[in-house]
């Protein structure tokens, strides 16, 4: 019982710290050069974000001109 009680302290502990530095703990995975190419090369074979990400890199800017 108190066992089973610390193991659930221990696991909600844990993962609101990784939820609290999620955004840290992605920018050191990211920084390692292999994993960020197999993360860009995968998310880029997902057509809704490719097409999302192309149409607001190459937009043009027509009422501009």
């Amino acid at each position: 019982m108190l066992s089973s009680l610390f193991r659930k302290i221990i696991m909600l502990t844990t993962a609101f710290m990784i939820y609290k530095n999620r955004y840290r703990i992605m920018n050191w995975v990211l920084s390692f050069p292999t994993i960020r190419q197999v993360a860009v090369s995968t998310t880029m074979k997902i057509p809704l974000i490719r097409k999302m990400f192309f149409q607001s890199t190459f937009r043009s800017d027509v009422a501009g001109k």
